[in-house]
């Protein structure tokens, strides 16, 4: 029978694909095209054989060309799903030809060349503004999702600066709307070349910028962690080795910052003068001023150095120096900050000022000669010991910028013509001045005209190069002294390295430190996208022709008597696509960049040394926390905790994922972060800790007269016409904001929040816009200043940042041009105008309790009960906040004169009125002059708080046993009655 038409074959045939067919049946299966004298077999999906023609065999395997839908024979291309032959395999608007080694992109199923798309349909990097070709880092900030440079989202983040296309000394590319009319336009300003080559330099520029800063900061912040590491475990020479590493270091720094001040950029100039002086652009640029940074940076390193020389002659007092230290690492890392982002964007604005890369270029010289100090720092010091640091005239000391003669210094001001007495300095300056060796004379150019052994040579020397060269005296003194004092004694063994308790220092600090950089490293874990690439694949089509052989011929004699048939030789059409191997791609190279820091759990930065500094602090509290409690006389609420309640195996992101740890780990790693729980978690958390309250309280006596239950916000099974109300209103959009300040946090977290690397833990917190932003542009200013958190600011200027944030809420104004005292004081505002304070009104009476028990242990859980009651945005909020409290307490005493005085008393003074008052209309809000016992056990209770946040950061252990023990992780939808029964059901079961 025929195949197609299924009736006896008594004519000629054909047989093909295993079947056979009348000749004038044999024809595509698709149109019906006869194809007796050649054909193309097929496979369906179901295995079936079918004949084709040429047409449909081509659109059946895909092999037409999308843009001209002819057939695909020889050469062709495929990118992007897409089939292209050669000659459409080329850009949409210019008609350029690719190979598979060139950049190409896909825009609405187009393809561009790399000037088309860059020109008309990229996406723009929001930094330095030219084309996202790369990988990039997207975050959502301002209500619409941003789109960063690896680098240049690096270079923000830790700098907080912004390269603009005309600070690299770059025109800034064009941004063009892709009309008809635009598209037609002659490939000019920029042409090809010259739009390429603007993204190589901005590009190469941008890469060297991070990689040499980066590389300063992070060497930097390892010889002020190994300082800390070594003062911590009495290591004085190996403390005194890594400071030299870190002065050496900070006089490169010096050096590339008094290259940016010879070119007139520093606090002495305006910088209207600056501009107007050689500028040739019309705006204004404004430059940082330079205040107290650098002599409070040297401050720090004279008194660790001081630690240092005390510690080796067996007289300082280990609790006092401890605390010492650490606001003395504190500040390193602080000033160091400071004048990085000081010198760069100071660069970067004489750069766009003056349309050069002139000042870039001389500030990261001058930086990366630090790379080429030797593992032996100390040989390299060029400074005798007798080197003074005494003017030669007034035998005062030096401290400021000086005039310099071989190895005699003069203040400017000191300088005089020893015959005429003219100053030099104001007279024709120290270029021309010569010296009398034998009689020790300083003559100006006129006087020395007389004397044939006077001799030209002075110098003029900078504030910050003196500086460095005290610094720098300092060491070799202090070496000295250290020196003398170990050959002239037997090292007392409470101070020796190797003992066991130094030993254990040093075990504990390497922990601090890894357990930083690793929750530093997942805290700051960013998404990199790779760009929407692809290589490529060139394919030749193959067609081969293949005759039915003569077995397949049917012989007469095995038909059906009745009739003789003959069949037809019929061709068959085999095709074969043959991929060609594929060369080395642009789009496919690595541009990994910056995303070794991003995803590097073993680097370090400045940033880390706060944190580093907050666990030292907490280690150091901890034992403390039971120095007035007997451990074999614990609280009736400890035991019974304690026996209700087993151990829980390692924190992982959630609660749920923790249950399925191996439950061998190290106990040490046995904690979790509020910042890691999900919302329900948290929700969870908050009815146990709420029952937890109330066990605690009707054990131990205390606080009867509080009722637990109105901490937190109960949720019940919602009835019929709840729910439908709940439809209805998932329905809504959030409607915007009206304002920030005077918002409630909840709503402002929700409509303006971002997720802030500011947490303690390895997780982001979600916290306003502004206050990220706001804490970012403080941690960038000198906290030192007198008045900070204690004046109001300028009301007036206060009344107009208010005014302006108010206004557009999904937009920050730039905060770093504001001072310090100014900013401080606008948080103050912000937080003193929350409609429900930062503790809350429910919690109020719970937290004045804490400070009325005397049991330092219930104290201490009580606190931590009503940390975790806070509602979810206040508690994320708080902790960022407290940690910058800590910070900011750091700066209260630099030296005996200078500092702000706001250690954490003061700040926990000025801060409770704002953060922790009772309800008006319930109880008088107190009055700044602190009437009544709650005002000041107020105080103590912020106090508490800013001093131990980052153990207040992890949820306590008894609360995730509970968790583990009602097995909540195996339901998902829990009201509060079901998790109340659910606890209170574990806690009667384990008496």
């Amino acid at each position: 029978l025929c195949a197609t038409c299924h009736k006896p074959i008594t004519t000629k045939s054909v047989k093909a694909l295993e079947k056979r067919y009348h000749t004038q049946c044999f024809g595509c299966a698709d149109c019906g095209t006869p194809i007796l004298s050649k054909y193309f077999p097929f496979e369906k999906e179901d295995g079936e054989k079918i004949p084709l023609c040429e047409d449909h065999f081509y659109k059946r395997r895909g092999l037409t060309c999308c843009v001209c839908d002819s057939y695909l024979k020889g050469t062709h291309f495929t990118v992007f799903g897409r089939k292209y032959d050669a000659e459409h395999f080329c850009c949409k608007i210019c008609a350029k030809k690719f190979d598979t080694e060139e950049d190409f992109f896909n825009h609405d199923n187009n393809i561009y060349c790399h000037y088309h798309f860059s020109k008309f349909f990229i996406e723009r990097c929001e930094g330095c503004e030219f084309a996202i070709l790369k990988q990039y880092v997207e975050i959502f900030r301002g209500g619409r999702n941003q789109k960063w440079h690896v680098e240049c989202y690096m270079i923000h983040k830790c700098w907080n600066v912004s390269i603009s296309p005309g600070s690299i000394g770059i025109a800034a590319p064009p941004i063009i709307e892709p009309t008809e009319e635009n598209l037609k336009l002659p490939d000019i300003n920029p042409t090809p070349e010259e739009l390429i080559d603007m993204e190589t330099k901005a590009g190469e520029k941008i890469s060297e910028i991070w990689n040499t800063l980066f590389k300063f900061e992070e060497d930097t912040a390892t010889c002020i962690s190994d300082m800390l590491q070594f003062a911590t475990i009495h290591d004085q020479r190996k403390g005194l080795v890594a400071t030299v590493r870190l002065i050496l270091k900070i006089d490169a720094l010096f050096k590339s910052i008094d290259s940016l001040h010879r070119l007139g950029i520093n606090s002495q100039v305006n910088h209207k003068n600056v501009n107007t002086a050689a500028a040739v652009d019309d705006d204004v640029v404004a430059f940082q001023t330079l205040k107290k940074e650098p002599r409070n940076l040297s401050a720090k390193i004279m008194i660790y150095l001081a630690i240092l020389r005390k510690a080796s002659k067996g007289v300082s007092d280990p609790s006092n120096s401890q605390d010492l230290i650490l606001s003395v690492v504190t500040g390193l890392a602080h000033y160091l900050k400071l004048l990085i982002r000081y010198g760069l964007y100071n660069s970067l604005q004489y750069n766009k000022s003056f349309h050069t890369t002139n000042a870039l270029d001389k500030f990261l010289r001058e930086i990366r000669v630090h790379e080429n100090i030797p593992n032996d720092p100390l040989d390299s010091l060029d400074i005798p010991l007798d080197a003074s640091d005494l003017c030669a005239h007034c035998q005062k000391s030096i401290e400021s910028a000086c005039v310099q003669y071989q190895d005699k210094r003069w203040h400017v001001e000191c300088l005089h013509c020893t015959k005429c007495n003219k100053n030099l300095q104001a007279y024709d300056g120290v270029a021309d001045a010569c010296y009398n060796s034998k009689t020790n004379w300083v003559l100006c150019a006129q006087c020395a005209m007389d004397d044939p052994d006077a001799k030209g040579g002075f110098r003029s020397v900078s504030k910050l190069l003196q500086l460095g060269y005290l610094l720098k005296i300092a060491i070799v003194r202090s070496k000295a002294v250290m020196d003398y004092e170990f050959s002239h004694r037997k090292i007392n063994i409470v101070n020796d390295p190797q003992s066991a308790e130094n030993q254990n220092n040093e075990q504990s600090y390497m922990k601090t430190l890894n357990d930083i950089k690793r929750l530093r490293s997942t805290r700051q874990n960013t998404r990199i996208t790779n760009f929407e690439r692809e290589n490529a694949r060139k394919s030749v089509v193959i067609e081969t022709t293949e005759f039915n052989s003569n077995d397949d011929l049917q012989k007469p004699n095995q038909l059906n008597s009745q009739f003789m048939s003959s069949e037809e030789n019929v061709t068959k059409q085999k095709i074969t696509v043959e991929d060609e191997p594929m060369g080395p791609s642009l789009s496919k190279k690595s541009f990994n960049r910056a995303t070794t820091f991003i995803n590097n759990q073993k680097v370090l930065t400045l940033d880390d040394i706060p944190r580093i500094v907050a666990a030292e602090h907490a280690r150091e509290l901890r034992p403390n926390t039971y120095k007035f409690h007997n451990p074999h006389q614990e609280s009736n609420f400890s035991k019974d905790i304690k026996a209700k309640s087993n151990s829980l195996h390692r924190g992982a992101s959630s609660i749920q994922q923790s249950s399925n740890i191996e439950g061998n780990k190290s106990p040490d790693l046995d904690i979790k972060y509020y910042s890691q729980l999900s919302d329900q978690e948290y929700f969870i958390i908050t009815h146990i800790a709420d029952v937890v309250l109330g066990f605690a309280l009707s054990k131990d006596g205390v606080g009867r007269d509080v009722d637990a239950t109105k901490f937190i916000d109960l949720k019940k099974t919602p009835t019929f016409w709840e729910k439908l109300r709940q439809i209805g209103n998932s329905e809504k959009k959030i409607g915007a904001l009206s304002k920030v300040f005077g918002a409630e946090l909840k709503d402002l977290t929700a409509k303006a929040g971002i997720d802030s690397s500011q947490s303690n833990g390895p997780s982001k917190v979600r916290v306003p816009m502004l206050i990220d932003d706001l804490l970012a542009a403080l941690y960038q200013k000198d906290m030192s200043v007198e008045g900070v958190f204690r004046k109001n600011g300028n009301i007036k200027r206060l009344k107009e940042i208010t005014n302006e944030i108010d206004i557009n809420p999904s937009k920050v104004p730039d905060l770093l041009n504001e001072n310090a005292v100014q900013l401080s004081a606008l948080l103050k505002k912000f937080l003193r105008e929350l409609p429900t304070p930062l503790l809350t009104f429910k919690l109020y009476d719970l937290w004045i309790l804490t400070q009325k028990v005397k049991d330092d242990v219930l104290k201490r859980v009580l606190i931590e009960i009503s940390y975790s009651l806070l509602p979810k945005a206040h508690r994320d909020l708080a902790e960022v906040l407290l940690f910058f409290f800590m910070w900011t307490s750091s700066f209260s005493h630099l030296d005996e004169e200078s500092g702000s005085k706001m250690d954490i008393h003061n700040l926990a003074t000025v801060l409770s009125p704002n953060i922790l008052y009772a309800k008006p209309a319930e109880i008088p809000r107190p009055s700044s002059n602190g009437e009544g016992e709650n005002y000041y056990l107020a105080i103590e209770v912020v106090n508490y708080l800013i001093e131990h946040n980052e153990q207040l950061s992890i949820v306590p252990s008894y609360l995730l046993e509970i968790y583990k023990l009602c097995k909540f992780e195996k339901v998902d939808h829990l009201t509060s009655k079901d998790i109340f029964l659910r606890v209170e059901s574990v806690l009667k079961s384990k008496p």
